[in-house]
């Protein structure tokens, strides 16, 4: 897969499903996009208080279904954050990183319209 800019993004899927492990699986990449989005808006936020940042990051585990129909059931993401930025403006950048800002914090929790077509 490649955007615009020339991009690319490869994919893979576990071994016992004929993958081999070379990239991440799409839900990987999908629970990997949540991350990033929520980083990059937390972080963006984060600057405009002007207090150095030690340390952004984001851990992530999700579980998925074991029978189809095949989804990703729960994300669990742990953000660690070290400034001297109060708590309650950290805790009101995150929920309005999760709740506003994050694209695809939004995709994941809005009934989300696609249509897929095929030659």
């Amino acid at each position: 897969m490649e955007n615009e800019a020339g991009h690319q993004v490869h994919m893979d899927d576990e071994v016992d499903k004929g993958g081999d492990r070379s990239a991440m699986t799409p839900a990987e990449l999908l629970t990997a996009s949540l991350a990033g989005c929520m980083g990059i808006s937390i972080m963006t936020s984060l600057l405009n208080y002007k207090e150095p940042v030690e340390e952004l990051s984001l851990d992530l585990d999700f579980v998925k279904s074991d029978k189809p129909p095949n989804r990703v059931e729960e994300i669990k993401m742990i953000i660690n954050i070290k400034t001297e930025i109060p708590k309650d403006r950290i805790d009101r950048i995150v929920k309005l990183s999760h709740e506003k800002y994050c694209t695809v914090s939004n995709t994941l929790k809005a009934e989300t319209s696609y249509e897929i077509n095929y030659l």
